[in-house]
């Protein structure tokens, strides 16, 4: 009921985008957005109530008819209102607060909140059983139609380019019930009347949106349940509207990322987990994965932010709470327990807690009870890890590789192995058991190829922009990340373990339905594994038979997981980073004790020993290109890094491979492709691919799950021809050697008894020309199947495409001439009806009209076809100059009544004696070519001398010479072209243009690069690839390049690049980064070494000062004495004198 006011009220709204009135829509939708009438009108259909037989439902049918819409958005409003009424009444909702205070809208109570999680009573059980019964209303209104959902996105691509409407009806109605989340240009008048009530009610408005981040602060694990389906729901198509509304709820009295952390708390600290709580485990994944669906950053970070409540996380205040309530004895153990403090590592955990419970009941146990439930949680766990990384974030990359959650990935590959050869065995005993392992086994693989996904997610690399003023610094976090990457995965996982999968699951893929195409595992003899990856599994009698997993999806998944570890080991193993010892120096600071690591080495033996056994075996069972129809491996330059992308090929080119009718069309690609230039090449390369390729292998897979004979189209097409050729060569001969007679008055066509002298021979005749003809038309009726529908479907998309507004014009009887229009385009098929009406022809009137197909036999030699080829270029041309011969002709004939009393004939026949215009002209046309004017009289005048000579050079030689020079020039030109062509194939790379002498140079093998790196047809497949698959099933680069795709970019191809040349002497470009960093230090210590010269130079300056101004005052020290002592001498020796004359004195 209230699904059908919802579809009734939605109708309304769509009108109100497009400005029509509810009253006379249909008109006039119909008058000015015909192309959406297929849309209303599906609405319409499920808003009609067949209880009252009225287009309004009944619940709507007492509002006014102006209100309705609004009414209805206000019960909605009005039931979330009720449910968080309800819920919150009696039981106060978690408050995530260190002092365990509780907040009830405002009110704080003493409760621990811990306490909640135990109390239950009957009132409650009842108020939460209603709770959840309005929140499945609510899940049932966004539940998404897949019917009204496939007719929006038929019809409504035009208006989703201008914006008036959203990308998918379930995205519409969630944007219009979810009005003070996402506000959308809502009218004030609106909004105050919608607010009204809870304004009255003096509480906060909510809606459904905002209700499920409410809910989940509910102490009940069944309500915590369902408000996150219901959030699962809105998120659905991930629209960027609805995943950023819930970033909006980060306050401290409503944060998402607090309420998801304490579930994952509380479920951690859990011994035993119920049904409920692990379902809300998965489901709570679920709605991460779709908060960052489509590579949404702001929510990938917004996950991994630090959830840290004043100094203490939830498995703190979860632990400090368990020790307050168990004796002092047993909680030791608790001290000291800190959890994750973000989300991204609350993954991890889980992971991690759920591996080391899955070994303990290995230990303990045999019983498959609950390890369906655990494999089922850890795949929707890990397409969360990949989801919440892939883009990338680099962030979130580093905070799971540093959570060693690729220890945690080894530890299952052994768990799971040995609980698979386990319950194998258990199986023997009790065959009871079949129903549930095959339930259990399918969880396990499912689970597996979500592992190899996360893994493969985290060699993805980030966009560089050259642009940016960071690009320097980023470009360094970004190598130094990858390296780490690289080391932590060569380090952490098993090489052995994931070689061992790839021929492992080889052996039980589709590939592998001969026996003989099994590769045999490569064990140690003198080594024994418990529990060997390489211990080859087979499947049984009953796993073939089985109904629950049917075998085609055993085979497919099996299949994926050969492909992602192959895909995994050679992305690892083949990364630049790999080989650069730099990233492998020191020692990581590790949180688990004593883990198993690996080494490169170990790496380097498994390829040697397990992968090149692997793909050398695939190569000598069938080609070295075969498992390009399997696995595919591109280069793509995002930015100014080279990233190389694994995917896994299309169904349809799986099972075709080499189908003959697909080698044709390659073949007529690579001829008709334009060579002018590397980037023109590529652009018309792809734009064939996107727009005929694709869709004519899928039409060519569809027909070969079709019966016998219509699944070998190819071959019976290529069988007829080889007939009709070889019949037409023996009729046309046969009729040659026995026909009887020559040209008569008397011949009519039919006339078998007159020219065959013996009745059997129009006998064997008659039946070969029937076999003839029954060869022509299967021709005819097999390219129909194979071709003429995949034109027309071309044909219309096309028209589509260009009339987006015209859709509804399809419907009448223009469809069907438009249909026709482009049936009658397909070349082919005009001439395979010319070809088969020539051969009714044949067979009902006379066999000599069967000549005709000589033309059709010379057409199959290569060379004579080259002619027919050269002939159909240049028609224009030849058919343009013989018209131009034709108006040349008659201005002579016309000259000539003008000027000569008598006429003239030609050197084959005397037409001199026309009687008309008309019978001069025509023998003009028939013998004008071959000769000049033959006069019936031997006398010569200047006049006739001049017409001569002038018919002569125009008509003889000019005119003869133009039709010959054009077919002459048309060869040579072919020719050229062909050797430019072949030239081009052989020597340059298609994908990137470089030349085989440049990559020889580097010691690059040509072919390998072209058959192996570069091969044109893995970007072919992978286009298809991208258009094949959902946006919601690809990583980052893929959506990159998807994205550019759509808006005709075709820069992401790797033009004159590679990663196996992007290098200066053999080095790729990470390492030359890193080189790069260490110059800069380098510099800098350089840059230190001058400064310091430049100091101790000043210094030495300063001192030669110093040691001057000291030689200055020594000098002047020492003169100075010198004076000191000369006045020293002459007043000693005054003395000496005085001293001496005193002496003299005295004697006397």
């Amino acid at each position: 009921m209230i699904n059908r006011a919802c579809s009734y009220v939605m109708l309304e709204q769509l009108l109100t985008k497009l400005d029509i009135e509810r009253g006379d829509w249909e008109l006039q939708v119909q008058t000015t957005f015909p192309n959406l009438m297929p849309v209303f009108e599906t609405l319409s259909e499920y808003a009609f109530d067949e209880i009252n037989d009225s287009e309004v439902p009944l619940i709507l049918c007492r509002e006014p008819e102006e209100e309705r819409m609004e009414t209805l958005r206000s019960w909605i409003l009005r039931i979330c209102h009720v449910i968080r009424t309800v819920a919150f009444t009696n039981q106060s909702r978690l408050s995530f607060a260190s002092d365990g205070g509780q907040t009830t809208f405002g009110e704080v109570e003493e409760e621990n909140i811990f306490e909640k999680l135990f109390d239950d009573t009957g009132e409650m059980l009842l108020a939460r059983a209603c709770c959840a019964s309005l929140l499945n209303i609510l899940q049932e209104i966004f539940t998404r139609q897949d019917d009204i959902e496939e007719t929006w996105q038929r019809w409504t691509p035009a208006q989703q380019t201008s914006h008036q409407f959203l990308k998918s009806f379930v995205v519409e109605k969630a944007m219009f019930f979810c009005p003070f989340s996402v506000d959308r240009d809502m009218k004030k008048k609106v909004r105050l009347r919608l607010t009204r009530f809870f304004e009255d009610a003096q509480v906060e408005p909510t809606d459904p949106l905002r209700l499920v981040p409410e809910m989940l602060y509910h102490p009940d694990v069944w309500l915590r349940l369902e408000a996150l389906k219901l959030g699962c729901k809105l998120l659905e198509d991930a629209d960027l509207n609805l995943q950023a509304a819930f970033r909006k709820f980060d306050s401290p009295q409503l944060n998402l990322q607090k309420a998801l952390a304490y579930q994952f708390s509380s479920f951690h600290h859990h011994e035993q987990h119920g049904d409920d709580e692990t379902r809300v485990m998965d489901v709570m994944l679920r709605k991460i994965q779709n908060l960052c669906e489509g590579h949404n950053s702001e929510l990938q970070a917004f996950v991994g932010e630090d959830l840290s409540i004043e100094d203490k996380d939830f498995a703190t205040l979860l632990a400090e709470y368990l020790q307050r309530n168990e004796d002092d004895d047993d909680d030791d153990q608790d001290r000291g327990v800190e959890g994750p403090t973000n989300l991204v590592e609350w993954i991890c955990t889980l992971a991690r807690q759920t591996i080391e419970q899955m070994k303990s009941d290995q230990q303990w146990q045999v019983s498959m009870s609950g390890s369906e439930t655990k494999y089922s949680m850890l795949k929707q766990l890990f397409d969360t890890a990949a989801e919440i990384v892939q883009g990338p974030d680099r962030g979130n990359q580093r905070l799971l590789l540093e959570s060693e959650i690729l220890l945690d990935v080894n530890q299952l590959w052994i768990r799971q192995r040995a609980d698979e050869f386990t319950f194998r065995a258990l199986l023997q005993d009790n065959e009871d058991l079949f129903e549930s392992f095959m339930k259990l086994l399918r969880s396990m693989r499912n689970c597996e190829i979500s592992v190899l996904k996360f893994l493969m997610s985290l060699l993805e690399e980030e966009e560089l922009d050259p642009e940016d003023p960071n690009y320097r610094q980023i470009s360094e976090e970004v190598v130094e990340h990858k390296g780490s990457t690289i080391r932590r995965m060569v380090e952490e996982l098993s090489p052995k373990i994931i070689c061992d999968k790839v021929i492992t699951h080889w052996n039980l893929s589709p590939e592998v339905h001969d026996p003989t195409n099994m590769i045999k595992p490569v064990q140690d003899a003198d080594e024994v594994v418990e529990n060997d990856t390489a211990e080859p599994v087979i499947r049984t009698k009953g796993e073939k038979e089985s109904t629950d997993y049917t075998l085609p999806e055993q085979e497919e998944h099996c299949l994926e997981i050969c492909f992602l570890c192959w895909a995994l080991f050679e992305g690892i193993q083949q990364a630049p980073e790999f080989g650069n010892r730099s990233f492998f120096k020191g020692t990581l600071d590790r949180k688990m004790r004593n883990p198993v690591l690996h080494s490169r080495n170990q790496w380097a033996t498994s390829k040697t020993k397990i992968y090149d056994t692997f793909t050398e075996g695939v190569s000598k069972m069938h080609h070295s290109k075969y498992l390009h129809f399997l696995f595919g491996r591109v280069e793509i330059q995002r930015g100014q890094r080279l990233q190389k992308l694994f995917f896994l090929v299309p169904a349809a080119i799986r099972t075709l491979k080499g189908q003959s009718l697909i080698k044709d069309w390659q073949e007529g690609c690579i001829n008709s492709v334009d060579r002018s230039g590397p980037e023109a090449k590529l652009q018309d390369f792809s734009e064939q691919v996107w727009d005929e390729y694709i869709g004519f292998v899928e039409h060519q897979y569809n027909l070969s799950q079709k019966p016998f004979p219509l699944n070998a189209s190819g071959e019976v097409m290529a069988a007829a021809r080889s007939i009709i050729v070889l019949l037409t060569i023996i009729i046309t001969g046969t009729v040659a050697l026995v026909y009887d007679g020559s040209y008569s008055k008397e011949h009519k066509m039919g006339e078998y008894n007159v020219h065959y002298a013996k009745d059997w021979y129009v006998w064997v005749l008659t039946a070969l020309s029937t076999a003839h003809f029954i060869c022509a038309v299967l021709l005819v009726l097999f390219h129909v199947v194979a071709y003429s529908q995949w034109k027309i479907d071309t044909g219309m998309d096309q028209w589509k495409e260009e009339n987006p507004h015209s859709h509804h014009r399809l419907n009448g009887i223009f469809g069907a001439i438009l249909m026709l229009w482009f049936f009658l385009q397909d070349s082919g098929l005009v001439n395979k009806l010319f070809l088969a009406g020539i051969s009714f022809l044949g067979l009902h009137f006379d066999f000599l009209i069967f000549s005709i197909h000589l033309m059709y036999v010379c057409a199959q030699v290569e060379t004579l076809g080259k002619v027919f080829e050269a002939l159909w270029i240049t028609k224009d041309q030849v058919v343009g100059t013989a018209v131009l011969g034709f108006c040349v002709q008659y201005c002579f004939l016309v000259l000539g009544f003008l000027t000569f009393s008598k006429g003239y004939g030609f050197a084959d026949m005397d037409t001199s004696e026309c009687s008309s215009l008309m019978e001069c002209l025509l023998a003009h046309l028939d013998y004008g070519f071959r000769s000049g004017p033959v006069w019936s009289s031997a006398e010569l005048t200047w006049w006739k001398f001049a017409f001569d000579y002038l018919y002569n050079l125009v008509v003889i030689l000019i005119l003869a010479a133009i039709i010959s020079g054009i077919i002459i020039d048309t060869f040579a030109n072919m020719r050229a072209d062909l050797s430019e062509k072949n030239d081009d194939q052989e020597n340059n790379c298609f994908i990137c243009g470089i030349n085989r002498s440049q990559m020889e140079r580097q010691m690059v093998k040509f072919e390998h690069h072209v058959f192996q790196e570069h091969y044109m047809w893995s970007y072919a497949r992978f286009l298809m690839y991208l258009k094949q698959a959902k946006d919601s099933d690809l990583n980052g680069p893929e959506s990159f390049v998807k994205a550019k795709v759509t808006r005709q970019d075709y820069t992401f191809y790797p033009v004159n690049r590679a990663l196996t040349l992007d290098s200066d002497d053999a080095e790729d470009y990470t390492e030359r980064q890193v080189r790069i960093k260490d110059l800069e230090e380098m510099r800098g210590s350089v840059r230190q070494c001058t400064e310091t010269s430049q100091h101790i130079l000043q210094l030495k300056r300063e001192l030669k000062t110093v040691m001057k101004e000291s030689n200055e005052a020594v000098a002047d020290m020492q003169m100075r004495l010198q004076l000191l002592t000369g006045d020293v001498h002459k007043k000693v020796q005054e003395a000496m004198l005085q001293k001496a004359a005193q002496q003299a004195a005295g004697e006397k």
